[in-house]
């Protein structure tokens, strides 16, 4: 990555964790579960999962955008449209994640069900929709067999997706450069508010 390019990131970093809102906690419920032979404890509806969700918004000037815009189509090796809006849905290692309490043919369903529904989100909205996923991520062995899956090169992990206590997460960015980030799993409500304006920046302070 070249020097503007490095500067690039650095503007797009700071820009994503600008402005923030977290939700507020409920009663902790959590277990511990083996996966890969490694320990994990497993947060339910509790604090400390409740704290991994938050949000994030804010708007890219014109260079910004199509800077972000020629990254991502490099590290996707796609080509995106002008004028459609961009939705990267991320799946990462973290804490706090429904999915690991899971078998592996509901994990299957559960991300069939997720292209499913953000592709229709896309047709409404005139979006194109990526998926990316992490190397180190639980279920990466199921991900890899689902072709509208994308490894992630390392760049949305450090550039992007900078927080990483929830294992899901997604951005969408629209032509004019706005954007939302979300981190929780349960998303696609949020996503549709942003993408058909029922959600203002404003309502987010």
């Amino acid at each position: 990555m070249n020097f503007i390019k490095k500067i690039a990131v650095f503007i797009l970093i700071i820009g994503l964790i600008s402005c923030k809102v977290t939700k507020p906690q409920t009663k902790e419920t959590s277990y511990v579960k083996m996966y890969n032979d490694e320990p994990i404890t497993i947060h339910f509806f509790a604090p400390q999962y409740i704290g991994s969700v938050e949000q994030f918004y804010g708007k890219y000037t014109k260079k910004e955008y199509f800077t972000i815009k020629k990254l991502i189509e490099e590290n996707l090796q796609t080509t995106i449209p002008d004028g459609k809006t961009i939705i990267i849905n991320f799946s990462q290692k973290a804490p706090n994640c429904f999915e690991y309490g899971q078998t592996p043919s509901d994990v299957r369903e559960m991300a069939k069900n997720s292209i499913k529904i953000s592709n229709e989100i896309s047709e409404t909205y005139n979006a194109i929709d990526f998926f990316v996923f992490t190397e180190d991520f639980f279920f990466k062995n199921i991900y890899k067999t689902i072709e509208k899956y994308k490894l992630d090169t390392g760049f949305f992990h450090k550039n992007i997706f900078t927080r990483h206590q929830n294992c899901g997460a997604f951005i969408a960015i629209k032509p004019n450069g706005h954007f939302y980030k979300y981190y929780g799993e349960d998303y696609y409500s949020q996503m549709d508010a942003f993408l058909s304006n029922s959600i203002k920046f404003t309502d987010l302070k």
